[in-house]
């Protein structure tokens, strides 16, 4: 009886701590314009996901570097701001941008 006490307190433990990490992760996937105002986006990358963070941290998004849209729209990064969240779990990207 003890044993199965244990089993069943260390599953709810896993359950507390893995399904608020997972509602937050499944959030946080897209791409989103800025809400101060300023021309640019923003977009999340999670610890798990470093191909995100290999592209984004890469030279096809540092400042001066040229993007487009799939309408066909050029734009050029003007400043890139990094920001970590959740003891380093979660990492922000802001991108301001200039039209070309």
């Amino acid at each position: 009886m003890q044993l199965l006490f244990s089993i069943l307190i260390n599953a709810l433990g896993l359950v507390v701590i893995i399904v608020p990490l997972w509602l937050l992760g499944s959030k946080n996937t897209s791409i989103s314009m800025r809400p101060d105002g300023k021309e640019g986006f923003y977009t999340y990358a999670w610890f798990y996901e470093n191909t995100k963070a290999k592209i984004l941290d890469g030279t096809a998004y540092k400042k001066g570097a040229e993007i487009g849209t799939p309408q066909g729209q050029k734009y050029r990064i003007k400043d890139v701001e990094k920001s970590s969240y959740l003891l380093g779990m979660q990492t922000r990207y802001d991108f301001e941008i200039e039209s070309l």
